[in-house]
């Protein structure tokens, strides 16, 4: 019924504009169930911000915000490619503490079964920033990311995790693009792209945040390289451990 709808609160606080949401919410679930009653019927909250952005942290007092939203699930929505290991490099796939897709319900045992809403990991680099300020925020290629469904679907398996949804079957942007750290190009004009399509698209989302472009780099490129196939459809490591696991028969 609403996606990441912790970031409202995260966004807002407590007060009017939250507990409208929350009653919009409320009604939301009332009207799903009345038009199919045995719907499953549930949000999604991202993990990493629960999480205060580490591996093993919990922010009670984000969760309690979320106490009068009706659920029949607890959807997380997760991407820790992002999160920080204590000694400051980027996490891997092992690096996941083992409750780190069932904290929520760890940590609050009454709360409803989780599944994951949305989840995914870059099979390439994330780079951001103009030409000589490129920096990598995210290290990854198609190992990793096969790693990171491993541990996914492992955890998924043992703990009772009922759903899992990727983000994209295919690449969205094309291998080049998540390699290429473009030049800054201002607007009206931007002619620093020379009529490169994707160096414009950079710089349109770098107008998010005029004074940070790499935040509006992080912004489009993001999510750019995690589907299972790249935009050409060619299928990576993850592809076939997804159709293996997917093919599987399914048991209580």
């Amino acid at each position: 019924m609403a996606v990441e709808i912790d970031k409202a609160y995260t966004a807002c606080g407590r007060g009017a504009t939250w507990d409208g949401l929350v009653e919009l919410e409320r009604r939301a679930y009332d009207a799903a169930k009345a038009a199919k009653p045995d719907a499953i019927v549930y949000f999604s909250a991202n993990a990493e911000d629960r999480y205060k952005q580490s591996l093993t942290g919990f922010d009670s007092g984000l969760y309690g915000a979320l106490a009068n939203l009706k659920r029949d699930r607890f959807g997380l929505s997760t991407y820790p490619s992002g999160v920080k290991r204590p000694d400051g490099r980027g996490a891997m796939p092992n690096d996941l503490p083992s409750d780190y897709f069932t904290r929520v319900r760890k940590m609050n045992p009454a709360e409803a079964p989780v599944v994951i809403a949305e989840t995914g990991w870059n099979s390439r680099d994330l780079k951001v920033g103009p030409g000589g300020a490129c920096v990598v925020v995210a290290d990854s290629n198609e190992v990793v990311q096969d790693d990171y469904l491993w541990v996914l679907l492992q955890s998924a398996e043992t703990q009772g995790i009922e759903l899992v949804t990727w983000w994209s079957h295919r690449d969205l942007l094309p291998e080049a693009v998540m390699e290429s750290c473009y030049p800054l190009a201002p607007p009206p004009t931007f002619s620093g792209c020379a009529n490169d399509s994707w160096c414009l698209g950079v710089n349109i989302y770098r107008r998010i945040a005029p004074t940070n472009p790499a935040f509006g780099d992080v912004v489009f490129k993001g999510f750019g390289s995690m589907g299972l196939f790249d935009r050409e459809g060619r299928s990576k490591a993850g592809a076939s451990r997804w159709r293996a696991t997917t093919a599987r028969s399914v048991s209580p």
